[in-house]
């Protein structure tokens, strides 16, 4: 059976993946990295729901506890669970580390990252998410826009943040009392723009990491998702100096000043000091196609969110998504895209 009613879906995704994660004890090695290094309190992170992701032989008892609760039907439609083609039993993938649920605008778990064990210089500290992509009765994550299941002041405010990484984001609305979501990566900046037409914010605020001042991709990725949110919301942006932290939840767990630019003129200085992006060069013996122009103008337009396309062209036409559908755009407005 496949399930692809899409409310259906997610709520079959939280609910296998809350079984999961209660099945998995957070260790006191985790719980005191949250606590000392991320600043968190015992029952923030009971809240959050994070909990360490156990090794290969509690997840096959985890499997079966699963499948008999759940049935193979709805554990297909999850990523991460996968028959073994050895034995034909239903198994779990992923790797041993932090697991960190992502959710949804309802606060249902859509996906799981894990924060893998170990650090950076030996392999560890990566955030995978949780997938059993090409495997039997397997499926891919996806991705998806991450709001923290934390109280925030939004109600009052109307205000709200956009960062990319669903612990950062944690962090920041626990830290700061501003509602802040997290986007997948800096290019599925895309992604965000649903979530906010749906929240309605007053004032939206971005805060992406620090090396947008060095980095030409954060950089570009911070340019595109500003004079998009300009169309429709006001807009700020929050940044702070590079040796006081790499994302928002360093810097506020710390104490460090956060800089606001509110003004335009403000705004525009700050985008143009950032890294540029490197010009687009091919060999000498590489003929692009118009495939190879349109793929890497799509990508640097801001125009490509998950596995949505928002540009069509037919008839010699260009249209583009608004909401949901697609109008006709002059050469001069896709120029201005």
């Amino acid at each position: 059976m496949i399930i692809s009613d899409t409310l259906k879906l997610a709520q079959i995704k939280h609910e296998v993946y809350s079984t999961l994660l209660s099945k998995c004890r957070l260790e006191r090695r985790h719980q005191n990295d949250l606590i000392k290094k991320r600043g968190l309190k015992l029952g923030q992170i009971e809240i959050l729901g994070y909990a360490t992701y156990p090794d290969p032989t509690r997840l096959t008892e985890i499997a079966d506890e699963l499948l008999n609760i759940f049935g193979s039907d709805k554990l297909s439609a999850v990523p991460g669970f996968y028959v073994d083609e050895l034995d034909g039993k239903w198994r779990i993938g992923g790797v041993q580390g932090l697991a960190i649920p992502a959710r949804n605008i309802e606060g249902k778990i859509q996906a799981i990252k894990i924060r893998t064990d170990g650090d950076k210089k030996d392999g560890g500290g990566k955030y995978l998410s949780l997938s059993s992509k090409d495997k039997p009765c397997g499926t891919s994550p996806g991705v998806c826009v991450h709001l923290p299941a934390v109280k925030s002041n939004f109600d009052i405010s109307r205000i709200v943040r956009v960062t990319e990484g669903e612990v950062k984001a944690d962090i920041a609305t626990l830290l700061s009392g501003t509602k802040t979501i997290s986007i997948p990566g800096v290019n599925s900046w895309g992604l965000s723009l649903p979530v906010l037409e749906n929240l309605k914010p007053k004032k939206v605020l971005i805060a992406l990491d620090a090396d947008s001042a060095t980095n030409p991709h954060v950089a570009e990725a911070l340019r595109s998702l500003y004079f998009k949110l300009k169309e429709s919301y006001a807009v700020a942006i929050e940044t702070w100096r590079p040796d006081h932290g790499k994302g928002i939840d360093d810097v506020l767990k710390n104490g460090h000043p956060i800089q606001t630019f509110d003004s335009e003129k403000e705004q525009h200085e700050y985008l143009n000091s950032l890294a540029k992006p490197d010009a687009i060069c091919f060999d000498e013996d590489e003929r692009p196609t118009p495939f190879d122009l349109a793929r890497l103008f799509l990508e640097r337009s801001g125009l490509v969110a998950g596995d949505r396309i928002d540009l069509r062209h037919w008839n010699d036409t260009f249209f583009i998504r608004e909401k949901n559908h697609f109008q006709e755009i002059s050469d001069g407005g896709l120029q201005n895209k």
